[in-house]
């Protein structure tokens, strides 16, 4: 956790958002139990959740799927390459 971080930057620190995420709206469900929407700030025990468009259609679920392992494998090199580097 990083104090006054926006939602924004816990989204891309998490791998960022799907193509079928709803690009203006996401609710953030705080550790008192209550929920805020579009929240400027992210705090200590706070939980993202972005909706999704409903996924009608088998190939889109398949782009979908392929570009997530392509970004996970990407993602993976990527830092084996800095921490190589690094060392």
């Amino acid at each position: 956790y990083i104090p006054n971080k926006s939602p924004k930057f816990y989204i891309n620190l998490a791998g960022g958002r799907t193509m079928y995420t709803k690009r203006n709206e996401l609710y953030v469900f705080k550790a008192n139990g209550f929920v805020e929407k579009n929240p400027k700030t992210i705090q200590q025990g706070d939980s993202i959740y972005l909706p999704e468009y409903k996924k009608d259609n088998f190939y889109e679920e398949l782009v979908y799927s392929i570009n997530t392992n392509l970004r996970l494998v990407i993602n993976t090199l990527t830092t084996i390459y800095v921490l190589k580097n690094l060392l």
